[in-house]
């Protein structure tokens, strides 16, 4: 086809455009939000082949109004059950495609929530119910009682209806998620009778997270039996090589069967596996020893993980048995990670032993994540063994001497230094116990390494404070954040701009952080530094003008270096949210 122009007088003919690949239209349409690919579906019938299948990859992302496409996938016997519940559902259409087919990225509670979602929204449930799945819910009592009875069988029929619809047709999930917890309805029963569905949502794995949570005597025992038949069905795939070949992402909480899944990704993900998460798990360093053949792998996180105390066979709370299954080696001296470039640690009870096994066993670390006690003992080990550390993340706990951190900081690589304290109460270091860490804080200026670049404190420092600290620091940094709990003011950002005009380094200053918060944990505190509530920061526009005249960027951020490394991964639950979710775990 030819091309002309408006403001060619001759209309004379250019030359025609060249027709775009299928491929390359496909990485163009990957690439837009999902207003714009739904624009451009319209456009031709190529088009629509194209975009259609990469919009409904990650469906249930778009919460309950999905629900209604999907019923027009339901069989008649399906509807006709769901009837016999008393759902209403909408009238049937004519979809242009079975979209079923194309979905990638399935999570478990991202359907809960979307179906009841689409229950209150359809008016299949009373309002005055919205708040069923919440703290106080018991899936027990919700069985038993008269008006809540119905909802949970709208519910179990419902899930389990689209879970064979979607697992049955899905050309193989890149992601799946099949964690749930205490407040909902669990897996429905008869999910276990669907193996080979299992097996198709297995062919292509990229990502996978197993999250049992059923120890609460909060679930119903055919919940827990279901729960448990899932998850060694999982076990079972994870034992063919075909299911694993292209996984990359593994996340695995409070499971007894983690150790069996561990070996078997160590055999068949070696080549694939990228970051590897474990949760509420008992462990020693010598466990990890099947991972340690993972050449790719660049990520271990390990939350409210604890030390093994027994070994042998053993039957929790609810008299499952269960196999602790531990290695009949004990010493970890030659296992190394060598290719993890970063790790996480989050309130393990981990002897401090067990701690620097871990970091001597991931020599070539570059970032760490710590809201950990036992942080002097992670310091030294770090300084012993990793030596090529550019990024730390700390939260101050009460075992945390000044003299440890200095005396490694000083001789570290540095390039980011976080220091937070908002997941804990203590505002001192151990042998500082009556000086406020803004009062330290020229100190802490003394002892930056040169290779730093990026700073970032979490507690309250007055404009004199700072002064005095940067002007100690040697204009390092090219990047600040300053996150108190009382905000940032004029006098604060007076002192940055004059510091900016001196050094010309600085860059980029954050402030007034947007913390993550879960429905266990109490705000107030959570928020909290030092008693009061985090107020915003407040500058004049004309000191704000002045100052960006000098530090290109000022503004707040929503970074928080402390959450889980798999949060964009995972959407619904990060590691903190999935940690305070059970019930029986200590704080």
């Amino acid at each position: 086809e030819m091309v002309r122009t408006k403001g060619n007088k001759c209309n004379e003919c250019k030359k025609p455009i060249p027709k775009l690949s299928r491929e390359t239209i496909r990485e163009i349409f990957k690439n837009l939000v999902d207003q714009d690919l739904w624009v451009c579906l319209r456009v031709c019938r190529e088009w629509f082949e194209i975009g259609v299948k990469i919009l409904w990859e990650d469906p249930l992302s778009w919460g309950y109004p999905v629900i209604n496409v999907y019923t027009d996938f339901l069989n008649a016997e399906q509807r006709k059950s769901l009837k016999n519940a008393k759902i209403t559902l909408p009238k049937l259409h004519n979809p242009m495609d079975d979209y079923s087919l194309y979905i990638k990225k399935f999570n478990l509670s991202e359907l809960h929530d979307a179906i009841f979602t689409w229950l209150l929204h359809t008016e299949n449930i009373d309002e005055k119910y919205r708040g069923l799945f919440k703290g106080n819910f018991n899936a027990k009592a919700a069985e038993k009682d008269e008006a809540t009875k119905p909802i949970m069988k709208m519910m179990t029929l419902m899930i389990s209806h689209i879970i064979k619809l979607l697992f049955n047709s899905t050309q193989g999930l890149d992601m799946l998620d099949m964690s749930i917890n205490h407040l909902s309805i669990g897996i429905p029963a008869d999910i276990v009778k669907s193996a080979e569905a299992m097996k198709r949502a297995f062919t292509d794995l990229t990502w996978l997270r197993v999250h049992t949570n059923f120890s609460s005597k909060l679930i119903s025992d055919d919940r827990l039996e279901t729960a448990l038949k899932i998850f060694n069905k999982m076990v079972e795939l994870c034992h063919k090589v075909e299911y694993l070949d292209k996984l990359k992402h593994f996340t695995i909480r409070r499971s007894d069967l983690w150790f069996n899944l561990m070996v078997s990704i160590g055999e068949h993900a070696a080549h694939t596996l990228v970051s590897f998460n474990l949760s509420g798990i008992s462990l020693s360093p010598q466990q990890l020893q099947p991972l340690t053949r993972c050449t790719q792998l660049l990520t271990l996180s390990f939350v409210r993980c604890m030390d093994i105390k027994q070994t042998g066979k053993n039957k929790n709370k609810n008299g499952i048995v269960r196999d602790d299954v531990t290695p009949t080696f004990v010493d970890s001296s030659g296992l190394f990670f060598h290719s993890v470039k970063k790790m996480y640690l989050y309130k393990n009870k981990i002897s401090p032993e067990a701690l620097t096994s871990l970091i001597r066993m991931t020599i070539n670390l570059e970032e760490l994540i710590i809201v950990n006690n036992n942080t002097e003992t992670i310091i030294k080990a770090i300084s012993h063994y990793c030596g090529n550390i550019n990024y730390l993340a700390l939260t101050l706990y009460s075992d945390t001497t000044f003299f440890a951190l200095m005396d490694w900081l000083s001789f570290s690589h540095l390039k980011t230094l976080v220091l937070g304290t908002h997941h804990s109460k203590i505002l001192n270091f151990k042998d500082r116990p009556n000086q406020s860490l803004g009062s330290m804080l020229y100190e802490i200026g003394d002892q930056l390494p040169l290779s730093l670049t990026r700073f970032d404190v979490d507690f309250e420092v007055t404009p004199q404070q700072l002064d005095i600290f940067l002007q100690r620091s040697n204009y390092v940094f090219e990047e600040l954040g300053l996150h108190q709990s009382s905000g940032l003011k004029d006098d604060h950002l007076k002192v940055l701009m004059n510091h900016a005009k001196v050094s010309v380094r600085l860059r980029k200053v954050t402030f007034d952080r947007i913390y993550w918060s879960s429905p266990d944990d109490d705000l107030e505190n959570q928020i909290s530094f030092e008693g009061s509530l985090l107020e915003k920061s407040s500058f004049s526009p004309k000191t704000l003008s002045e100052a960006e005249s000098y530090i290109n960027t000022i503004n707040s951020t929503s970074f928080d270096p402390f959450i889980d490394p798999l949060q964009e991964i995972f959407r619904t639950d990060n590691i903190e949210t999935m940690d305070t979710e059970d019930l029986n775990s200590d704080a």
